[in-house]
């Protein structure tokens, strides 16, 4: 087992809590990655940020946007629903 040193270790609890800040709350989540050093009081850059992420399983990408609903659509939603209770 190798021993690691005490700057290892401190960064690895900063990136635990990066991972638990960013996933705590949707506004979170839709942070932008140059605003969080700012706010969790870190001094990291974009690519250790993104390494964390990685380390952890997490991608970033850009969220879809649901279409409108029809206003045929809305009305079958309704009846499922009445129906379905």
């Amino acid at each position: 087992m190798r021993d690691w040193p005490q700057s290892s270790l401190k960064y690895s609890a900063a990136q635990r809590g990066l991972i638990q800040w960013v996933t705590a709350s949707q506004e979170n989540r839709e942070t932008p990655w140059i605003e969080i050093p700012a706010i969790l009081g870190l001094d990291c850059g974009e690519r250790a940020k993104r390494t964390a992420f990685k380390r952890e399983g997490y991608v970033r990408r850009v969220s879809r946007k649901k279409p409108p609903l029809s206003e045929e659509n809305r009305k079958k939603r309704l009846e499922w629903a009445k129906g379905a209770y």
